[in-house]
């Protein structure tokens, strides 16, 4: 995920850092910073265990998680399911220190029983009201479930909230982005 909002970011800080960075992603990026290395490969096939093969990487960031409804349902579970765990599993084979890994915080779900401040013991449970969305709560788990399977690796799971800006893809973005937004009157779900 190196050309999205968020991975070019990233990749410009560390940069900045000195960091030496490879960044993965399907997508162009014309401007690229110089020092970036981009491969333009999926993460799910051969080229990437290739460059892992081939790769001396000390962290991993793994960016390429759909959370919203853009791809149909057989492409979000190849991404966030097929995909983190071919991640978990060629960072632990190839000796990879660090592993973040981005879900987001719609794991939670927006529920009317839910506590007004989500802590780390509050369960993913989205799939209550959203079964579409279970793939996202899987890969959360699975990186959780990753944590005690290779205690070598440091992994960090990442839930980050709906951002809004002018680079904002999501389905909040898209639907405040509109003339009119239309509500139910009386319903004001909670949101992280």
């Amino acid at each position: 995920g190196a050309a999205s909002p968020r991975g070019r970011q990233l990749v410009v800080h560390l940069l900045t850092q000195r960091h030496a960075v490879t960044g993965v992603d399907l997508e162009r990026w014309e401007d690229a910073p110089d020092g970036l290395q981009l491969l333009r490969l999926d993460h799910r096939k051969r080229g990437f265990e290739e460059a892992m093969r081939h790769g001396d990487y000390e962290a991993i960031v793994h960016l390429a998680l759909h959370a919203g409804f853009r791809l149909s349902a057989a492409e979000r579970y190849r991404l966030n399911l097929e995909g983190t765990g071919k991640v978990i599993r060629l960072a632990a084979e190839h000796g990879v220190n660090k592993l973040v890994i981005m879900s987001h915080a719609s794991v939670y779900g927006a529920l009317a029983d839910n506590p007004y401040y989500m802590t780390e013991d509050s369960p993913p449970a989205v799939g209550r009201t959203m079964p579409m969305m279970q793939d996202l709560v899987a890969a959360d788990l699975l990186a959780g479930a990753a944590m005690w399977k290779h205690p070598e690796l440091e992994i960090v799971v990442l839930r980050p909230v709906h951002a809004l800006g002018p680079t904002s893809r999501g389905v909040l973005a898209q639907l405040l982005r509109r003339d009119t937004v239309p509500t139910v009157m009386g319903f004001d779900p909670m949101i992280q």
